[in-house]
């Protein structure tokens, strides 16, 4: 492959902010991409479904983190994606935590970030996405985040005039003030301003867990908490918090495809507790048409990816949906709605 044979080659001598810098100027002239897109986009029905009454081409969705400004759902729209999720938003501008803020784990498919909510703020957000051609785009998902009830509220405000839906991030590991939203009550109450406030889906992002009965107890109860607040449903999880001296900061999330386990291990525990009547969006370790499968397979509604993205380049989601295509093949089922939570 092109991408992996050259231009990810080429990438990794850069600085890993450097090289995520380079490939973000890229995606924000449309051009090219509309060209790629006549070529990269896959017209498949089989894999047609809807979360929320919303029609989506694939159950494959980008994570947040990507596009933090909403200034390149253009271009990531011609990458086919069955959905995009941009942000984090926050209401004002800030710079996020000092470099270095970013490692790869090449020989694991990983990435490590301290990024810390680089923004350019809500106002910025907005401008973004009005100057989209809305006909090409895929459904956006406004990813928002904050550390106060009512910031998070000014933010869902603005942006849902222009997006499909909400997910709200409240498991960030790089942002202390966000553990506020872990108490049930605090959630709760966050989570009822909100919906006030606007009648698009609602999603929240949780923070992932051990496999220890104190830690899934504790999941499960925040998780209720959303549900029975007027959240539609859950992203399992963000990325795994660890400590290393190579970030400025000294620690931060894990990403990539060491997390599928983990992954599909948390989808199959909120599915069982709370049944067919959510969304789950699958988050952490998508990387391959059998990491999707099986995503489903634990219950989840969608599969988020975004390290993926990085190390498999822009023609990930075309390779991805042929292999979600032949293990759908392998294992008898026709379309996406046929492959059911075990």
């Amino acid at each position: 492959m092109l991408y992996r044979d050259l231009i990810l080659k080429l990438l990794l001598l850069l600085p890993p902010e450097t090289a995520q810098n380079l490939a973000e100027t890229a995606l924000r002239y449309k051009a090219p991409w509309v060209l790629l897109g006549k070529y990269n986009n896959m017209d498949t029905p089989e894999l047609n479904t809807k979360i929320c009454e919303i029609s989506l081409s694939s159950p494959i969705g980008l994570a947040a983190g990507f596009d933090k400004d909403f200034r390149m759902l253009d271009s990531l729209s011609e990458l086919d994606f069955g959905y995009i999720t941009a942000g984090t938003v926050i209401l004002n501008p800030q710079q996020g935590h000092p470099k270095p803020r970013l490692i790869r784990d090449v020989t694991r498919n990983s990435l490590l970030n301290s990024m810390g909510f680089p923004s350019k703020g809500l106002e910025f957000a907005i401008e973004s996405i009005k100057s989209m051609s809305s006909s090409r785009l895929s459904p956006i998902f406004g990813s928002i985040s904050g550390t106060d009830i009512n910031s998070i509220q000014i933010s869902c405000a603005g942006l849902s005039p222009f997006i499909s839906g909400i997910e709200i991030n409240i498991s960030s590991p790089n942002t202390s003030g966000l553990k506020t939203f872990h108490d049930p009550v605090k959630l709760s109450e966050m989570i009822k301003t909100i919906r006030d406030t606007t009648d698009k889906p609602l999603i929240i992002k949780l923070p992932p867990h051990s496999n220890e009965t104190n830690e899934i107890d504790v999941a499960l109860k925040l998780a209720d908490s959303c549900i029975s607040s007027g959240a539609d449903g859950i992203t399992v999880s963000n990325s795994r918090p660890v400590k290393d001296s190579r970030l400025a900061v000294g620690e931060g999330g894990l990403s990539g495809a060491l997390l599928i386990q983990s992954t599909l291990r948390m989808v199959s525990s909120f599915r069982s507790y709370f049944g067919s009547g959510i969304i789950i969006n699958a988050c952490g370790g998508i990387f391959t048409g059998d990491d999707v499968f099986n995503a489903l397979l634990a219950g989840a509604n969608t599969a988020q990816l975004y390290t993926a993205l990085v190390y498999r380049g822009p023609f990930a989601i075309r390779h991805i949906k042929k292999e979600l295509l032949t293990r759908m093949r392998i294992e008898g089922i026709k379309k996406i709605s046929e492959i059911k939570f075990n």
